[in-house]
C-alpha cells in the first residue's frame, strides 16, 4: 500500500462515530439530543461523537436504541433507514 493510501485510513472509532453522526442527521438528532437521550457526559459524548475515544459496546446499545439501527450496521456502515411518511 502506497504512503498516500495510508494517510487514508480511518480507525474503526472514526468509523463508527461518522455513521453515528450521519444517521442522527438523518433522524434530525443533534449531538446534544443524543447525550440527554442515553444520559452520557458532554465531554464523553464530544469525545466519541468526535471519534477521539472509542465507544463502548454498552454505549452503542444504547445509542442504537435512540437512532433506530443496530450495532453491526453502525460498524459496517451499512445503514437501512426507513423513512414515515403519511400515507395518502
Amino acid at each position: 500500500m502506497g504512503e498516500a493510501a495510508l494517510k487514508h485510513v480511518e480507525t474503526l472509532s472514526d468509523f463508527v462515530a461518522s455513521t453515528i453522526r450521519a444517521v442522527a442527521s438523518r433522524r434530525g438528532l443533534t449531538q446534544k439530543d443524543l447525550t440527554r437521550a442515553i444520559g452520557m457526559s458532554t465531554a464523553t459524548m464530544s469525545a466519541r461523537w468526535n471519534g477521539l475515544r472509542p465507544w463502548a459496546f454498552g454505549a452503542l446499545a444504547e445509542v442504537v436504541e435512540v437512532i433506530g439501527c443496530s450495532v453491526p450496521e453502525l460498524i459496517t456502515g451499512v445503514v437501512t433507514i426507513i423513512l414515515c411518511t403519511p400515507s395518502g
